[in-house]
């Protein structure tokens, strides 16, 4: 918004009006405001090292415990995002337009608020080198709602840009804001009026002489255009609704409208008390209406609860260690890094991708690809719907129609063994449902002609009706002389009436008679 100051005649009358001498405005002095409203006003965004511009936002930044809670004027402002990797020591500019005439001054409004606030600077362009003239670090405000900081420089030389350069700190508590920005330019100009005694003589031709103190204005004063005036009395009028100008524009006293007594005060929804007589009191009703918060939490815990009356109780975060300074990629992953915009992919040389098709009927999958596809092929021997269900060998039922049973046939298939024979017997007889006869073992006593000095002999299984003998024995005793032999007759049979056989070193068989 560009708006010219005012004319000298009209800010000499307003300062009379006002007694206030020194606050007579630049006569060829013009302002350039602009509030970010509907758009930067002129003003240009330029990133650094920043992964941000400054920005238009209205009401608090997406961060908590940093940033504004509103615009200091209007809806919009600026600031500069610390998140997102956004620090620390990120650099973004936001610079005004090239003014013909040389900038005066500059006046603005900032907040910053957050624990890891940077540094806002102003900087000014001489027509080679952009200067710093001003520059503030560190959180300077509270609270998200507390007031904005006006801060006005004035410049010298020739300065026909300026720019606002924000720094990012240590983490993302450090949205910095500003709004309200006005640059002036021109130079200031000398009033044309000389104070002497108790008056102060206008010279310029058209007007004329304006007592101060005593001495009466010997000239009536006109104000031309429209003038703003904070403060007007009028003389013997101690009360005074609306104010009117009369068609000789003289200021008179009117009446207010909808003036008259009250007779009654009702309360709203959520409100509570009022009356008709008396001095009237009208609350909130806290059972409707929440309180504005008044409280927050410390870093590394949030709000749980708010209570009618805005206070807060707070809980510690789940896990809240600290600020996230890099992301790596683990097993089945790719990406990762440790500023900017974080990715990560899912390794597909190690995991593999939802599947996202299937086979038609009578088609198998073969293959899965990487990426989920898949490969089909036709099913062996799918020639049809099965119609008959025929028992094989072994096996009974079957049918071709309904649910359809196979069972085992016992008649030709033995069932599981499912019992044993204690210590000292051995299995004769496996019947066919699975239960077992059992025989005792008995020891037998194998002679070899002519040979001393054996052990006794371990009884085994031969067969049903006989038994078995293993004996192990030497001859002499001046030799080792190792043998075994085997032998097996019916039961009843005198083992030392029967042919026996020997053998030479240990390596040799023999098979008595009757085996």
């Amino acid at each position: 918004m560009k708006t010219k100051s005012l004319s000298y005649r009209q800010g000499i009358a307003l300062a009379i009006l006002l007694s206030i001498f020194g606050a007579i405005p630049f006569a060829q002095a013009t302002e350039y405001t602009t509030g970010f409203e509907a758009d930067l006003g002129g003003w240009t965004t330029v990133k650094d090292t920043s992964f941000f511009d400054w920005a238009r936002w209205t009401n608090n930044t997406p961060s908590g415990y940093t940033g504004p809670s509103r615009a200091y004027a209007g809806q919009y402002y600026l600031y500069l995002e610390a998140s997102y990797g956004n620090a620390p020591g990120r650099i973004a500019y936001v610079e005004s337009p090239n003014f013909e005439e040389a900038i005066s001054q500059v006046t603005f409004h900032y907040h910053m608020y957050g624990g890891h606030m940077g540094t806002l600077a102003v900087e000014a362009f001489d027509g080679s080198t952009w200067k710093q003239v001003w520059a503030i670090s560190g959180q300077q405000h509270p609270s998200h709602s507390s007031p904005w900081t006006r801060k006005q420089i004035a410049l010298s030389g020739i300065v026909h840009k300026v720019r606002f350069k924000g720094t990012t700190g240590s983490g993302y508590r450090g949205d910095m804001a500003i709004d309200q920005v006005t640059v002036v330019t021109g130079e200031p100009q000398p009033p044309p009026w000389s104070r002497s005694g108790k008056d102060i003589f206008y010279t310029d031709g058209d007007s004329g002489n304006v007592g101060i103190g005593t001495t009466a204005p010997k000239v009536k004063l006109d104000v031309e255009g429209v003038t703003r005036v904070n403060d007007l009395k009028l003389d013997n009028k101690t009360t005074c609704g609306k104010l009117y100008t009369d068609a000789s524009g003289n200021v008179q006293c009117g009446t207010d409208a909808d003036s008259g007594d009250i007779t009654s005060v009702t309360a709203g929804t959520g409100l509570s008390g009022g009356g008709s007589a008396g001095p009237v009191t009208l609350n909130v009703n806290t059972s409707q209406i929440q309180w504005r918060v008044n409280g927050d939490c410390p870093a590394g815990q949030s709000i749980r609860a708010i209570s009618d009356v805005g206070g807060v109780t707070c809980e510690t975060d789940d896990n809240s260690g600290g600020d996230i300074t890099g992301v790596a990629a683990g097993t089945g992953l790719t990406g990762g890094g440790t500023s900017g915009t974080v990715m990560l992919n899912v390794n597909t040389s190690q995991i593999q991708n939802r599947v996202h098709s299937g086979c038609p009927a009578g088609q198998s999958i073969r293959v899965i690809s990487a990426a989920g596809g898949v490969t089909c092929e036709p099913d062996d021997n799918s020639g049809g719907d099965i119609t008959d269900v025929r028992p094989g060998y072994g096996l009974s039922g079957g049918g071709r129609s309904g649910p359809v049973s196979l069972s085992v046939n016992t008649s030709q298939i033995q069932k599981r063994v499912t019992m044993g024979c204690s210590v000292g017997q051995s299995i004769r007889e496996i019947r066919e449902d699975g239960k077992v006869v059992c025989g005792n073992v008995k020891n037998v006593t194998c002679r070899a002609s002519g040979w001393s000095g054996w052990d006794s002999a371990t009884g085994v299984n031969c067969g049903e009706g006989y038994l078995a003998g293993i004996r192990s024995y030497h001859k002499n005793h001046n030799e080792d002389r190792s043998f075994q032999y085997k032998c097996c007759f019916p039961e009843g049979t005198n083992p030392n009436t029967m042919t026996t056989c020997s053998g030479n070193y240990n390596t040799s068989w023999c098979v008595p008679s009757g085996w």
